[in-house]
């Protein structure tokens, strides 16, 4: 066997270096003493990084149910009644109070997209339109608003743009990514990342600094710098159901405490698939403070959507 090579202490590099270094002062030779050390410790290597895998995080969270191709299923909040409360608070006495509206959620696979819609009696056309969209932002599909599909193409256009610096680490045994994507301009991303109902920044931004698995494919956490220097962090957490990973919790936070949005998801056991059944969402934000429960019942499973709804999906 070779001789194994010998292991010096802090001690014994400084007694070596001082008889090079007799003539220095004592200080001078701990300073460079100390700078030695720090260049032999280990740092993180500088990747190389590939577009795709942001595509590939993306379709890895959005294929996490197989066999699953669509679904309806009915989305109550307790939320929906008092925003027509307050709506209709000014209606003369004689005029009909609409009922509070059904909520139901679709979802298809072919067309990579969900979305909520109203119906009752007496709901005007734009007091319709209002609960959808209030509901959408309460009512949150994780998988679908990490790295939107349809966004493909605006994101390769984004990182072309950018500037992209990638940082290889390793965590736990995983390799981990840090992916810095920095643009010379304030630009508005419009959700080309990550979905509108999400309560992250979208507009102004100049950096965002990604943190992610690339053998596991999964997100952990991205930071948003906008040109005010306002620094926004999503860390997202998941949970392991039938040996996949699913994101299930998201928090949004700013570094004076002033942000802080949260986001869990409770999924069951839907015949064979794991699905929401309840989402809590607290937000906490100079001009609001709320908590709003969704829960999601009465799944209909793999059963034919109607014409109307899958064009809605298409334009949604």
């Amino acid at each position: 066997c070779p001789p194994r090579r010998p292991r010096y202490t802090f001690v014994d590099i400084h007694t070596i270096l001082g008889a090079f270094l007799d003539p220095f002062p004592e200080a001078a030779m701990t300073r460079l003493l100390v700078l030695l050390l720090l260049l032999a410790l280990p740092l993180p290597a500088r990747a190389g990084f590939d577009p795709a895998l942001l595509e590939q995080i993306g379709s890895n969270y959005r294929s996490s149910q197989p066999g699953l191709e669509t679904y309806a299923v009915t989305v109550s909040t307790p939320k929906v009644g008092e925003m027509i409360a307050q709506m209709t608070t000014n209606l003369p006495a004689d005029v009909p109070r609409p009922e509070t509206p059904l909520l139901t959620k679709y979802w298809s696979r072919a067309v990579m997209a969900s979305i909520i819609l109203a119906e009752g009696k007496n709901l005007l056309p734009t007091m319709r339109e209002m609960v959808e969209r209030f509901s959408r932002e309460f009512a949150i599909d994780l998988p679908l608003s990490l790295f939107p599909p349809s966004r493909a193409t605006d994101r390769a256009a984004w990182l072309k743009q950018g500037t992209v610096e990638v940082t290889e680490t390793r965590l736990d045994g995983h390799r981990r990514l840090g992916v810095r994507l920095r643009f010379t301009q304030p630009v508005n991303l419009d959700g080309a990342f990550f979905g509108r109902a999400l309560p992250v920044p979208q507009q102004n931004l100049t950096e965002l600094n990604f943190d992610l698995d690339p053998d596991l494919e999964l997100l952990y956490q991205v930071d948003f710098v906008s040109a005010a220097n306002q620094h926004i962090s999503m860390e997202i957490r998941h949970q392991e159901l039938s040996g996949k990973m699913l994101p299930t919790e998201l928090r949004v936070t700013s570094p004076d405490g002033r942000i802080d949005d949260h986001l869990l998801t409770e999924m069951g056991r839907i015949q064979s698939f794991w699905l929401p059944v309840r989402q809590l969402r607290s937000s906490i934000r100079p001009e609001r403070k709320e908590t709003v429960t969704v829960t999601f019942s009465g799944y209909r499973l793999n059963l034919p959507l109607p014409p109307a709804v899958l064009q809605r999906l298409g334009d949604n």
